[in-house]
């Protein structure tokens, strides 16, 4: 299980960003957590780009997504994604963590 807060794939990494949307879209990702909305808008891009839309919106349908707050919520439905799990306040690293840790082990928190 990866964890990688705060990470950010940058051009040089394009390919890895490709894996990443052919993986959720095999279901090989069970849950990806957003933290900025640049992030949803590089996934979002790369897979445009790359001729990758179908995976992107495939992968982005069957993955369950958390989101730090309102604005990342914002970015991951305007891309066409469902947000399962926020903090309901104090939007940082910490309370996102939480939330998910409740989804994951008794369904709690989840939108």
């Amino acid at each position: 299980m990866a964890v990688t807060p705060y990470r950010y794939a940058n051009d040089s990494e394009t390919g890895a960003v490709q894996t990443a949307i052919r993986d959720m879209a095999a279901g090989r990702i069970d849950f990806v957590a957003f933290t900025a909305s640049p992030q949803v808008r590089r996934l979002h891009e790369v897979a445009e780009a790359c001729g990758l839309a179908d995976d992107f919106r495939q992968g982005f349908a069957r993955t369950r997504i958390a989101a730090v707050g309102p604005v990342v919520a914002e970015a991951v439905e305007a891309a066409g994604g469902t947000v399962a799990v926020s903090p309901e306040s104090t939007f940082h690293m910490k309370p996102l963590v939480n939330a998910i840790r409740r989804l994951l082990t008794d369904g709690a928190g989840a939108r």
